[in-house]
């Protein structure tokens, strides 16, 4: 592979691709050698954002074409104007390869590669494409899909997904880059249709992330069981779950360590084995448990680089206050004088100097000063607290310490070690009996990184930040009590996908942008959230209108975990202002105008040094020469628009990180140490993602609160310092700024207190909470305290917990929906509460909400407090490997006109059937029968016993047999006979379908059935018999309880008090009943005798008692033998 790669640096283009395709078995026949002007190619007129990337572009090639004809050994020469590409019967019948050269020194991002491979695929109309993309020494592939597609919530063409494998190193290719080539050609294959699916299956960064996770869960499972960390070194008693923590926080920082090596930003030295032992650590050997001339065992590898480069690098500054020389980082005692400690807890100082070998102290000093720039990203700080002798990270050189940090070399790189353990306790799977794990930085290398986010339509085929939210989630899966034995057998499913995501963050979006801005322009609003380059028609001052509304759009993830839904909604804000406004001057006028107001509101005493320093700041962030554009989009947009609660401070933590990757991506690193290679430092999230739990509020009246003079002066201070402290560059002013915003609000409090209008328990929990508190969660949430935001969000947007709650709960009295006993349906409720007037709800939660018996209360809430925009069933295997039904339902917070009972499949039949009948309970008494152990049951009948069935003893109409109980049974559990004698139907409790049985003689029951006396003398038993078994009724049921995931469905007595019976005279019901008679009368001679055909007599008439047309009835029963002229002409 890598003699054919250097072709693409040694020869020409076509010479370059025809070698590589034919390396990977690929046939194709030959269209052209020479280049081809892309525009003789492309049928359509070239839309801007086409041209702007054309721009870049010196050669354009048409390669050829894959299909079966090529690939079964007949392969020829085509001309260009005669090949199409057309699909067989929905089938793609073949592929296009192109190739483009770029001008020197042009370079593509990958939207605009994905731009660009679009492009070529409108060419190949319903055919995929190859391209190859040559750009000086590296090569890219990338290939589209676009088809016709089909789910179940949602239908249409599917816009191509195109997926690019980027940053091909002709020279010197990468690892993961061989490996994905390699395996494209790993086999001929005879076919089209097969190459094509193996070729998607290779493309997929799904896949390749699946594969990931699997190395790297064999590494945690293996690491938790050696790994050792400090934490209280006074007791062991906390060693299990802080070591679980502690692994997944290693795990965390390295990979996040690796997105940032992708900028250059981190040396590949400090994981190169070679140059560690030729630089840093003698003899340095991390393949065997021990040897003679050095211990691995010692931890040398994190200790001397990773805890160095973690504590003292990135969350350390190159430059000290107030200086401009690049030395302020260095070991620890470096400025020892006399007995003096010097740098005693402070744990952004480098430590272990001794233990380096000699010169390679400085040597690492002098990297970290050179390469390393200042992140100041919460997930680096150490979280030792060394007074109270609690090392949670162990970076300390006390010899205690030392003696209980366990982490060897071994666990790092190689895979001697780790070879044929035994992890099947830990997965509780004995396959995995023998396990091969290699360590984590040799399977870091064996993979391409990204540092840009995938979106659903355009993705690298690498690993992308993404990933830190996924493998947090799952390890922490792994590792919590509730979720960790089915967690460890199933990874990768504990995590929205990408696409539901995009939906979700769409439709939100969407339906913010019609109440702001007006229904009319919806097409527009879709054109601006698509990756398609249809241009809008948008002018200036709709424009304008439409990022007014961008900015003033608040959205709250109540349960954001590693950051799903807020990263999804940046990343659509972005791509909506990026269409808006190409340029960003639109975008940095209406920043400038905002500043200039906001300086002349909140700062009257010190306007003009307010106004010079927000313009100043808007000025840096629209710099093209250090940063790009997107970058002072993202900025902006992350200060006001997006917000994130959690209740684990980890994923609070996971959050902040995938957002400062995302800022990191459009900085232009620099080799200038004292500006911090050209890295911002990274805005303080601590006003916009906390840890809390979301569900437990403060009680207190804000607006009588806030008539308080006091109150709204510091709330305004607090306003301006969250302000200042986003955007603080120097950490000399952001530790200022830290003890102000604590002071502020401890005046807040102490303010709100002196009210009367809050309690003080209340107050006392405002005043002692602490934003920058990186490890604790916060035991209630206020938007208003944490967020500033009192007014509520335009949208809040989630995929909140499944988590069943036990009666007796902390949520008690909060909730009208608590009998239902479910944490989301608290979430829904809560997003309610939270949601400004008018805004989007958008939740992705079980569906056992829409008809589930428990959940009445939340759909009576739903139905009164919002008015519904969509609800899509979309399945039960959104979650890989999760068999759950699953809705997403999209709502707006106004006073609802709506019922579930409309949105389920056939809702309108049901509301027919309900307005043409009367509920059960309303004609008849139900009650369960015995409630008796099966053991008393008895199948042979004694002297002196009572019959008795059990729902195993009935089929339709009648009982199929007998049971018995002894007298002794009967005068221990006998109810009043009320309910076991005279004329009454029995219903069947468990089963897939409604089963009634007509009972006139003495016979007792147990409680798998319900007794129906009919109390109603208007309507006859047998009447109802035939209602209750008709396909109309048993619709009825299916539709609206019955759940598709039980393992033994059942029909619970509240639900079948509800079933509607069509009130009609008893004349009408004459001849039904007379068809009942029949029935009873052939199933007396034989229990299981086959009355279908009656039973189909009784199914039109009961349709048409319900008045239900024919249309309705093909819906109900679309095999059904009623024709239509028979149904109409009764």
């Amino acid at each position: 592979m890598n003699t054919v790669l250097k072709k693409f640096v040694n020869e020409s283009l076509f010479d370059a691709s025809a070698a590589l395709l034919g390396h990977l078995h690929i046939v194709f026949n030959e269209v052209t050698r020479m280049p081809v002007p892309f525009e003789s190619l492309y049928p359509q007129q070239l839309t801007k954002a086409l041209q702007d990337v054309l721009v870049k572009v010196e050669n354009t090639y048409f390669i050829g074409t894959v299909d079966e004809s090529s690939l079964s050994g007949h392969a020829g020469t085509l001309d260009a104007a005669d090949v199409t590409g057309r699909a067989s019967d929905g089938k793609y019948t073949g592929m296009m390869v192109f190739a483009v050269e770029l001008h020197s020194g042009s370079t593509l991002t990958r939207s605009e590669s994905a731009i660009l491979t679009r492009g070529f695929n409108r060419i190949a109309s319903a055919q995929p494409v190859i391209l190859f993309i040559k750009q000086g020494d590296e090569l890219a592939l990338s290939t589209c899909e676009r088809s016709a597609y089909t789910q179940q919530w949602r239908d249409g063409e599917k816009l191509g997904k195109v997926s690019i494998l980027r940053g091909i190193k002709c020279l010197n290719p990468h690892r993961g880059h061989i490996d994905i080539l390699n395996s494209i050609g790993d086999k001929a294959y005879p076919n089209y249709e097969e190459l094509y699916k193996h070729w998607m299956e290779v493309f997929s960064s799904d896949l390749l992330t699946q594969k990931f996770y699997s190395e790297l869960s064999d590494w945690y499972a293996w690491a938790v069981q050696v790994a050792r960390f400090p934490n209280d070194l006074t007791t062991d008693a906390d060693d299990e779950k802080f070591n679980h923590e502690s692994c997944i926080r290693l795990i965390t920082r390295l990979i996040f360590v690796w997105f940032l090596k992708q900028k250059h930003l981190i040396p590949e030295e400090f994981f190169d084995e070679r140059y560690i032992k030729e630089h840093f650590i003698e003899e340095f050997n991390p393949h065997d448990r021990k040897n003679l001339l050095y211990n691995p065992e010692k931890s040398k590898y994190y200790r001397l680089i990773l805890q160095n480069l973690f504590f003292a690098m990135l969350n350390c500054p190159i430059v000290a206050e107030g200086k401009d020389t690049p030395n302020n980082r260095r070991f620890r005692g470096d400025f020892q004088k006399g007995f003096l400690r010097d740098g005693y807890n402070v744990n952004n100082l480098m430590r272990y100097k001794a233990d380096f070998k000699e010169g390679g102290a400085d040597e690492f000093v002098q990297m970290a000063n050179s390469h390393v720039p200042f992140l100041n990203g919460g997930l680096f700080d150490c979280l030792d607290k060394k007074p109270e002798k609690l090392y949670y990270d162990g970076f300390s050189e006390r010899k205690e310490s030392l003696e209980q940090l366990y982490l060897p070399d071994w666990l790092f790189f190689g895979d001697e070690v780790g070879r044929s353990i035994d992890l099947s306790q830990w997965y509780g799977d004995k396959d995995k009996k023998s396990v091969s794990a290699r360590g984590i930085i040799d399977i870091l290398k064996r993979y391409n990184f990204t540092i840009e986010e995938n979106t659903p339509l355009d993705q690298e085929v690498s690993l992308d930040p993404e990933l830190l939210g996924k493998a947090f989630e799952n390890l922490l899966a792994s590792y919590n009590p509730e979720t960790k034995t089915s967690a460890r057998k199933q990874t990768g499913s504990f995590y929205t996908p990408r696409e539901i995501v995009q939906y979700m963050v769409d439709e939100s979006l969407v339906a913010h942008l019609k109440r702001t801005c007006g229904d009319d322009l919806e097409p527009e609003y879709r054109k601006l959230l698509s990756y398609s380059t249809e241009e809008t028609t948008l002018n200036e001052e709709q424009r304008k209108a439409i990022m007014q509304a961008v900015y003033n759009c608040r959205v709250l993830d109540p349960a954001c975990g590693s950051g799903a839904f807020p990263m999804g909604v940046l990343q659509q804000l972005v791509h909506v202002l990026r269409q808006l406004d190409p340029t960003n001057d639109m975008w940095k006028d209406f920043m400038i105008d905002l500043a200039i107001e906001q300086s002349k509101l909140a700062f009257a005493e010190d306007e003009e040094t307010e106004r010079k320093a927000r313009l100043a700041d808007i000025e840096e962030a629209f710099n093209t020469s250090i940063n790009d554009p997107d970058y002072a989009r993202k900025l902006y947009l992350i200060e006001h628009c997006i917000y994130g609660v959690d209740i684990q401070p980890i994923a609070v933590q996971i959050s902040k990180l995938r957002f400062f990757i995302s800022l990191v991506v459009d900085q232009k690193p620099t080799s200038d140490a004292t500006h911090n290679f050209g890295i911002r430092p990274l805005p303080n999230l601590e006003s916009k993602f906390v840890a809390a739990n979301t569900l437990i509020p403060v009680q207190y009246n804000g607006d009588l609160v806030e008539s308080n003079p006091e109150v709204r002066k510091n709330k305004d201070e607090l306003k301006k310092l969250n302000h200042q402290i986003f955007l603080a560059k120097r950490n000399i002013d952001k530790q200022r700024l830290k003890q102000e915003i604590k002071e502020t609000r401890q005046t807040l409090a102490m303010a709100i207190e002196d009210t009367g209008f809050v309690s003080q328990s209340a107050a006392h929990l405002l005043a002692n909470w602490d934003m920058f508190d990186q490890n604790a969660s916060s035991p209630f949430f206020d938007s208003e305290w944490m967020f500033g935001v009192n007014d509520g969000f335009d949208i809040v947007i989630a995929n909140p917990p499944y988590v069943v709650v036990p009666k007796k709960n902390i949520y008690s009295g909060l909730f009208q929906t608590n009998d239902c006993l479910e944490m989301y349906a608290f979430f829904y409720e809560k997003a309610i509460q939270l949601l400004a007037h008018d805004g989007v709800l958008s939740f992705i939660t079980a569906s056992l909400f829409i008809k589930g018996l428990k959940f009445d209360s939340l759909r009576t809430f739903l139905e009164k407090k919002t008015r519904l925009i969509n609800l899509n069933i979309v399945g039960d295997n959104v979650f890989e490997n999760v068999q759950m039904p699953t809705a997403v339902l999209v709502t707006i917070k106004q006073i609802g006109n709506w019922s579930f009972a409309n949105m389920i499949p056939g809702g309108q039949i049901l509301s027919k059937m309900d307005d043409s009948g009367v509920a059960l309970d309303k004609i008849s008494n139900i009650q369960r029968g015995f409630e008796i152990g099966r053991n008393l049951v008895k199948h042979t009948k004694g002297v002196g016993d009572y019959a008795f069935i059990t729902g195993s003893n009935v089929n339709r109409y009648v009982h199929t047999s007998l049971s018995y109980i002894s007298k002794e049974v009967y005068t221990a559990f006998a109810k009043e006979d009320y309910y076991y004698t005279g004329e009454r139907l029995l219903i069947r409790e468990t089963g897939s379908s409604l089963t009634v049985v007509y009972e006139k003689d003495k016979l007792y029951s147990n409680r798998s059935l319900y007794s129906i006396k009919i109390k109603n003398s208007r309507y006859a038993v047998k009447y109802v018999l035939a209602c209750l078994n008709s396909k109309a009724c048993q619709y009825y049921y299916s539709s609206k309880f019955k759940s598709d995931t039980e393992l033994f469905p059942k029909i619970r007595i509240k639900q079948a008090r509800t079933l509607p019976i069509p009130a009609v005279t008893p004349e009408k019901q004459q001849e039904v009943i007379n068809l009942v008679n029949d029935i009873l009368n052939v199933k007396e001679m034989d229990s299981i005798a086959d009355t279908q055909k009656l039973e189909n007599r009784i199914d039109l008439l009961v349709y048409q008692l319900y008045g239900l047309t024919y249309d309705e009835v093909l819906v109900i029963d679309p095999e059904t033998s009623i024709t239509r002229e028979d149904y109409t002409q009764r």
